[in-house]
């Protein structure tokens, strides 16, 4: 029975570099708030943990 070997070689290599900017700016306008209605029983389940991770 013949023994054959299997090698992974790349074939082609990527880089990837990562720039960060960093700035600071106000900005000013009106911020719309939105409501909604609902007939559906209203669980409040902020007790549990995990909770808004």
């Amino acid at each position: 029975r013949p023994v054959m070997e299997t090698e992974v070689v790349p074939k082609e290599r990527v880089r990837l570099t990562t720039e960060e900017h960093t700035e600071q700016e106000t900005v000013r306008g009106q911020v719309r708030k939105e409501r909604i209605d609902s007939d559906a029983e209203i669980i409040d389940d902020t007790d549990e943990p995990g909770y808004g991770r």
